[in-house]
């Protein structure tokens, strides 16, 4: 993997994450919001989606359904990051076809973990 967008309104921690995953061999695109989000993605798909879930202009999943019904970024693996530990919540992330749900706080290592698996086809 090496084009990676990392989408998180919360600035320290999208730089602590573009740090640590650049580190890792990473190209990090950052967006602190979801119409930065759309912009860098309409430019060019990136190859990895690392979402947080809490977006103030909307929810990571509805942004993610908007990603989907758009045809955006089809191919992209798609890590969510929430502080929502419920099973509903992971279960949504799925079904709009992440690859991965991390309850925060998680370890940046996790992220890159999550990054380095294939991704595995629904079909």
């Amino acid at each position: 993997m090496s084009d990676v967008l990392v989408i998180d309104a919360n600035g320290d921690s999208l730089e602590m994450l573009g740090w640590y995953l650049s580190q890792h061999g990473h190209d990090i695109r950052r967006a602190t919001s979801v119409d930065q989000a759309f912009d860098q993605i309409s430019d060019q798909s990136p190859e990895a989606i690392v979402l947080d879930l809490d977006l103030p202009e909307m929810s990571g999943h509805e942004f993610l359904a908007s990603l989907r019904t758009q045809g955006l970024a089809p191919n992209a693996q798609v890590v969510v990051l929430g502080a929502d530990a419920g099973v509903r919540a992971a279960i949504t992330s799925w079904e709009l076809g992440a690859a991965d749900h991390l309850v925060r706080p998680v370890r940046p290592e996790l992220i890159a973990d999550a990054l380095a698996r294939p991704m595995v086809s629904a079909t």
